[in-house]
């Protein structure tokens, strides 16, 4: 049910990204991973079975959220990188639209966040090469 109401928040709301645990939810208009990677930080139990809604997809918020322990996932644009590992590690998740790979932000190649984590399935292992690549300037 509380996917539901997340998926509802990142439609009609003006979040990029919402999360549901217990009743208590979590916004957030950052782009890209930010959303995810700064309340792990904050709260590396924060996702443990919440339900999320996220404007994109790509591996590298799918290791973020099944190393927080996700239940489940709604976006509107998923990676197949991301499906991939989402079924791998038995995360319930629904999607719009499929796409090859995310693009980066100029839309002239992969998103350099998915490209961190093109070669590792390990969420350990992505959250460290993620909190090391935007701790970088």
């Amino acid at each position: 049910m509380s996917l539901i109401y997340v998926k509802d928040l990142l439609t009609n709301s003006d979040c990029t990204f919402a999360a549901m645990k217990n009743g208590e939810v979590y916004k957030s208009s950052l782009k890209g991973i930010l959303p995810v990677i700064n309340k792990l930080k904050e709260d590396p139990a924060y996702f443990e079975g919440a339900d999320v809604a996220d404007e994109v997809i790509g591996k590298a918020a799918a290791l973020l959220l099944i190393y927080g322990k996700v239940r489940s996932i709604y976006t509107p644009v998923i990676s197949e990188h991301a499906m991939e590992i989402l079924e791998k590690h038995h995360i319930y998740f629904e999607y719009d639209k499929k796409v090859p790979f995310i693009l980066n932000r100029n839309k002239d190649g992969m998103c350099p966040m998915e490209k961190t984590v093109l070669n590792t399935d390990d969420p350990v292992t992505a959250y460290k090469l993620l909190s090391d690549k935007i701790s970088k300037p």
